[in-house]
């Protein structure tokens, strides 16, 4: 199941493309977040207090998530949480909806960060093209 659907289904909501502007935290789920876009997204959240749910293919115990969620504490992130999955594996899209949802019962936005491009160096788990799993089933 896709990222987005796997969401809905787990949090028993529709997700939206509008945000509404509110003053206590809200919690963010970005996809993708241990480099570039991603990450910066990441810690501007945290600088402005919310709760932010991460995601990437990297090892919860390698330096760069470390460091990443050290310096989203050190910002002032109400609260933060990283979930490794590889979004070739629809499996694993799947668990990661289901881990998040054990994390939180409310997810106020989510962020499909998450991207691959060039040539596919091979297939996704399912078979699939990777670029086409990465950036349109799974998020989708």
């Amino acid at each position: 199941m896709e990222l987005k659907s796997a969401v809905n289904a787990c949090f028993g909501q529709s997700l939206t493309n509008g945000v509404s502007v509110c003053n206590s935290a809200r919690t963010f789920f970005i996809t993708g977040a241990t480099d570039g876009i991603g990450r910066h997204t990441a810690l501007k959240l945290a600088s402005d207090g919310h709760r932010v749910l991460l995601h990437g293919r990297k090892p919860p115990d390698s330096d760069c998530v470390r460091d990443l969620l050290e310096e989203m504490r050190k910002r002032g992130a109400h609260s933060t949480s990283y979930f490794q999955a590889d979004l070739l594996d629809l499996r694993e899209v799947r668990q990661l909806a289901e881990a998040a949802q054990k994390e939180t019962n409310k997810l106020d936005v989510l962020i499909n960060n998450a991207g691959i491009w060039g040539p596919p160096e091979k297939a996704s788990v399912q078979g699939y093209d990777a670029t086409w799993a990465v950036n349109v089933l799974a998020p989708s």
